[in-house]
Formats: structure tokens, sequence, C-alpha cells
């Protein structure tokens, strides 16, 4: 006469619980045994290796409903090599994400201080331009980094998000025929980090945006920037006023009291 053993002596032997052996059997992954005259259910040495089967198929990342699946078959081995090619592609996917989490968190702990919102775009920048950026305060980068983490991390528009990426890569073709211009800007953008430091209603500001509009070289390089899209691209509604106030939000007092003035003093007078 076979072998019979008792549900907690199977366990015992898989190293898994009870309860694990009753849910297998109302999933269907293995038949219910007979049971003893006392009402205890009897396992055979079959039953013993079909549960090694699950677990090691479970170990090797099968969900159940796969492994009932596979083991259903009549020609359950074509199903598993099929299964378990299907796995291993899903798993060199899920390492190569892994290598990239890791190569940039490793790259965040490099840095002097933790910045979760590397800007694509500044990266090619400070690439570019190398070593003639070393001299910007670490104050223009923070700003900088904070304006494009709002602008890049965000889907505002689709119309408005390609009119910016337009305006990346004009950026990015314009800077590298014309460097020394573009660091020009960012002497300009030293200057603007500065006025955080001031009181709103310091009159050095309206000052320095009277000269900022009447530089002719800014207005050059800004023009030259500027990407003629058909009106209308800008988020509107609820989701332009939000896209406003996280940009704002960045800016200290006195240096949105410079662009305010610098929108009015370049308002064309029809618009008065």
């Amino acid at each position: 006469m076979p072998t019979s053993l008792r549900i907690g002596e199977i366990a015992r032997l898989l190293g898994i619980t009870p309860k694990t052996i009753r849910h297998y059997h109302k999933l269907g992954l293995i038949v219910e045994p007979p049971r003893s005259e006392g009402g205890y259910r009897l396992y055979t040495a079959g039953d013993l290796f079909r549960l090694h089967r699950i677990k090691q198929l479970q170990a090797l990342g099968l969900s159940l409903k796969q492994i009932r699946s596979v083991l259903g078959e009549p020609d359950h081995e074509h199903s598993l090599i099929q299964i378990l090619t299907m796995l291993l592609d899903e798993i060199a996917t899920r390492i190569a994400v892994l290598e990239e989490q890791r190569a940039q968190i490793s790259k965040i702990l490099q840095e002097d201080e933790l910045n979760l919102d590397a800007s694509p775009t500044l990266d090619l920048l400070k690439q570019q331009l190398g070593e003639q950026l070393e001299g910007m305060s670490p104050e223009f980068w923070e700003q900088e980094r904070k304006l494009y983490a709002i602008l890049e991390h965000f889907n505002w528009a689709p119309a408005w998000q390609q009119r910016f990426l337009t305006q990346n890569q004009r950026l990015l073709q314009y800077i590298a025929a014309h460097p020394q211009q573009y660091l020009y800007l960012l002497a300009w953008g030293e200057r603007l980090t500065a006025l955080a430091g001031l009181r709103e209603e310091a009159p050095e500001i309206k000052q320095l945006a009277i000269e900022f509009v009447n530089d002719a070289a800014i207005q050059a390089f800004l023009t030259a920037l500027k990407d003629h899209a058909k009106p209308g691209v800008e988020p509107e509604g609820e989701i332009g006023n939000l896209l406003g106030e996280m940009l704002a939000d960045v800016l200290a007092p006195a240096q949105q009291r410079f662009f305010t003035i610098v929108e009015i003093l370049l308002k064309p007078a029809s618009e008065e």
C-alpha cells in the first residue's frame, strides 16, 4: 500500500504552510486527496512531487494562474518553455530599468547636494560649454534647475510641449554657433539671481529692467530663439494658471517685479 502523509507532514517537507496547500486546492492547482477515516487529507509521493513543482515554478516567477495553465497542459513542457522565455525577456527589461535607476541614484549621490530634479536641457548646456560655465554661482544653477524641472517634468499641453522642445533645440543650436553671446546672457542671469536678495520695492529693480529691455544684444538673442508658433499654444484655464503660479513660486518677490516691469516695457503701444 502506497505511503500516505498528512498535510502537516507534507508542508514540513516542502518548507511551506498547510494554509498554502489548502489555497492550492481552492485554485485547482492540485486535486483534493482522499481522506482518512478521521477526516485527514492523505497525500502520496505524486502529490509531494506536484507540490514541489508548483513551488519551483513560483520561485522562477510564474504566477499561480500560469502554473495551473502549464501543469494542466498535456504537453506542459512546451508551454513551460514558452512562459519561461517570456519571463526571461521581462527579467531582462527589469534589469535594464534597475541598472538605469542605479546609475541615476549613483549620479545623485556623487553630487554635492541631492538633486532629484535633473534637467536634460541644463545637462546638455553644461556639456556644450564645459569649463566656460565654471564661474556660475550655485544659486543661479539652483534656480535654473527648479524652473526647468517645472517646464520639463509635466505634460502641460501637447502644442505647448512641442513649442518648448522646439525652443530648446533652437537654444542648443544657437549656443553651438554663438557661445560668447550665450555667456553674455548667463552674465545677465547672474544679475537677475542677485535680485533675490533685494526688497521688492527696491529702485534698482526698475533700473535693471530698463537696462535689460534696452540691451540690444539681449533682445537680439531672445529674438533669435523666438518660436513663431501659431497663437493659442499656451496652456489654458486652470492648467495655465497653475503653470504660471509654479514658475512664479521659484522667483523671489524682487525677481517677479523685475519680469513684470520688463513685460510692461516690451508691451506694444497698441496693447496698452
